[in-house]
């Protein structure tokens, strides 16, 4: 007897003890769900299990941690099918230093839900593998004020979220009055992007179509991309809205590869809106759109910068915006090593760049290449960069300012707008600006009133340039200043010579003399005058007019207006109110050399 009932409490303890033990659950329907999540939740601390799903499940809401209270438990739910909410709610919730991996299924979020479908807390770390998705969410918030839902597909509060693989999240929205994140929104968090993950076709209304990061750290790699999200509503706080792809606040956001393209913002920033620090290392910005407004500074097509943007590689092309096609600085920006600003668009400021009272460096073998200004029938102007309201730009070692186009002024660059907005701009070492095109003045260059502008080296071509080096304008082909459109001078910087092309200010294809040039002058040893007009020169001792065919530094070619159509060059320089000529080799009054004061 008594062996008998030792061997049913043996075979009785068997049981119970591989019950308790179980680790692995094939679920189909709610029944099963059920067992699974209770076996989890009983099992105890530092264990690993595995739920496989057959077919399709919904299951209920959770607003706490979904597996109990267990640490250091990881658990992997697989299969192939796809889970959904019986009603309102979180479908995850994760946290006390769990790991969760969801991998192949598809996470079925809600229509008006007022919840994010996964929530990650406290230490809690959250995976998704193979072609898992986080899909059609909307998550409200919870009131006018405060922000308990942003995060319409993920949100992550001191957590870890890593998405690999072809992983996705995707058509989920947060309607939210200041926060957003229409995908993710990752708060004290850290977020991991890789292999193909992608954020794709999410919708926020203010902030961070696709992704926000408040003091949080996120991370793309390989081929991931961030595309087609948005954010809609430009009536809140506009120069702190935006972001289409992604809104970053206070937190940090490196881009090692990948894409941000094609996303779309009613304010700032179409790929990327940062306060925080940007540091791009590799990838692409391109295609996205910033529809801003034009009285408010809207724009950064591609990035609006109003932090900390390090741009140590890649790309960013393709975008449009109305003002900085490429990017809007209105904090710090450094592009060095062989980063690229290119083939972006402005309505009315800065194709490629547009500063705001920020400041930005180029250097290394960096580039703000072929963007475009449109402008309109009034404005257009800073086809590759405009720099303005207190805005500085720098650009050092072996940088350019290149095929760049603008509607009206500075196919390069423009500096300044306004007295009260002063620009600055300098540039020194090997850098060079050439092959711009302004429709009017400044194909280099163009200096505004209230623009500064300091050269102690680096070159900015002409239109007597070689090849694609000349920059083109009406007036001012290499430089237009608008402060002093006579200014010809060789005293700003030790490379500003002949041979850079860069020396004339306001050179012209319609070759034209400065107006200090014009008028009437007498040389003393010789009783003869020089009459000077825009393009001409008439000497008293000659019948017929000499028309001014080229200027190159202090080098002027003269045509005369007679049948022999004579050809002569000069060396004419404006000294201490005398202009001084040399290089004639004629005789008598018929040799210009010499010193002519003004009558």
């Amino acid at each position: 007897m008594k062996k008998g009932l030792i061997l049913t409490i043996i075979l009785l303890s068997v049981w119970v003890l591989g019950f308790s033990q179980q680790t692995e659950w094939k679920v189909n329907n709610m029944a099963t769900w059920i067992d699974a999540v209770n076996g989890i939740r009983s099992g105890g601390n530092d264990k690993e299990y595995t739920i496989t799903l057959n077919g399709n499940l919904s299951v209920p809401s959770s607003d706490d941690n979904l597996f109990g209270s267990g640490t250091g438990i990881v658990i992997t739910i697989e299969g192939n099918g796809t889970i959904s909410l019986t009603g309102i709610g979180n479908m995850l919730f994760i946290g006390n230093k769990q790991t969760v991996i969801v991998r192949n299924l598809k996470l079925q979020g809600r229509s008006g839900n007022n919840s994010r479908l996964v929530v990650v807390v406290d230490g809690g770390i959250f995976r998704m593998e193979g072609n898992a998705s986080i899909t059609g969410n909307t998550a409200n918030e919870y009131n006018f004020w405060h922000s308990e839902n942003s995060g319409g597909g993920v949100y992550v509060n001191n957590g870890t979220f890593t998405m690999q693989d072809s992983a996705s999240v995707t058509g989920n929205s947060m309607a939210g009055f200041e926060e957003g994140g229409g995908g993710i929104y990752i708060e004290n968090g850290t977020f991991t992007m890789q292999d193909n993950a992608s954020v794709v076709g999410n919708t926020s209304t203010y902030r961070g179509g696709g992704i926000y990061i408040e003091n949080g750290t996120f991370t793309m790699r390989d081929n991931a991309s961030v595309s087609r999200n948005t954010t809609t509503d430009k009536s809140g706080f506009s120069d702190r809205d935006g972001g289409g792809g992604v809104f970053v606040s206070n937190g940090t956001f490196t881009m090692q590869g990948g894409t941000v393209s094609g996303n779309i913002t009613s304010t700032n920033g179409g790929g990327v809106y940062n306060s925080g620090t940007f540091t791009m290392q590799g990838g692409t910005v391109s295609r996205n759109i910033a529809n801003g407004d034009e009285y408010e500074g809207d724009g950064g097509g591609g990035v609006s910068n109003g932090g900390t943007f390090n741009m140590q590689g890649g790309t960013v092309s393709g975008n449009n915006a109305i003002h900085g096609g490429g990017v809007r600085v209105s904090g710090t920006f450094t592009m060095q090593n062989s980063a690229s600003v290119s083939y972006n668009s402005a309505i009315y400021y800065g194709g490629g760049v547009c500063v705001i009272g920020g400041t930005f460096t180029m250097q290394d073998n960096a580039s703000v290449s072929s963007n475009v200004v449109n402008g309109n029938i009034y404005e257009g102007d800073g086809g590759g960069v405009y720099i303005f309201y207190r805005g500085t730009f720098t650009m050092q070692d072996s940088t350019s300012v290149s095929g760049n186009f603008a509607r009206f002024n500075g196919g390069g660059i423009y500096i300044g707008k306004e007295d009260r907005s002063t620009g600055n701009f300098t540039i020194r070492d090997n850098a060079y600006v050439s092959g711009n095109t302004a429709n009017s003045n400044g194909g280099g260059v163009f200096i505004s009133n209230s623009g500064t502008f300091t050269k102690t080296g680096g070159n900015i071509y002409g239109y007597d340039a070689l090849g694609d080096l000349k920059n083109n304008a009406k007036k001012g082909c290499a430089i237009f200043n608008e402060g002093n459109g006579n200014w010809r001078s060789i005293s700003v910087g030790p490379t500003m010579n002949l041979n850079s092309y860069g020396f004339w200010l306001n050179d012209d294809k319609v070759i034209e003399f400065p107006s200090a040039f014009t008028g009437t002058w007498k040389r003393d040893n010789f009783n003869n005058m020089l009459t000077i007009t825009a393009n001409t020169v008439k000497s008293s001792s000659q019948n017929y007019a000499w028309n001014i065919s080229d200027i190159s530094g202090d080098s002027h070619k003269l045509i005369a207006d007679n049948t022999a159509k004579s050809t002569l060059t000069l060396t004419v320089k404006f000294v201490n109110g005398n202009i001084v000529i040399s290089g004639d080799s004629g005789n008598g009054q018929d040799n210009w050399n010499g010193t002519w004061k003004k009558q």
